[in-house]
């Protein structure tokens, strides 16, 4: 079956049986993470503190929707992303997948 990693961590014997650690909590009760049905444990963790970063999220890209494509588009990262790590690592990226890009 094909799932995301974090998925594939999570519902590993590492992830269960880890020792507890106050300064390590997530942001979805446990039950939800290791639901069987990933239908549901995807809608109940949306449920959880969870939702609130997935709706920053996407407010953010309504915001910057417009300069994210236009960035994909042409390889490029907006000028005001200055952390050097970070444009690299994005335009190291980019510049590999100009082609598809082109597909946004």
């Amino acid at each position: 079956m094909a799932r995301p990693v974090l998925t594939s961590y999570y519902k590993s014997s590492n992830f269960r049986n880890r020792p507890f650690n106050k300064f390590n909590m997530y942001t979805s009760p446990d039950e939800t993470i290791l639901c069987q049905d990933n239908k549901q444990s995807m809608y109940c963790q949306l449920l959880c503190v969870f939702a609130s970063a997935f709706l920053r999220a996407i407010k953010f890209m309504e915001d910057h929707w417009q300069e994210l494509c236009s960035n994909i588009r042409m390889g490029h990262v907006s000028d005001w992303i200055t952390e050097s790590s970070c444009r690299n690592a994005v335009l190291g990226i980019s510049s590999d997948n100009l082609i598809q890009s082109w597909l946004i």
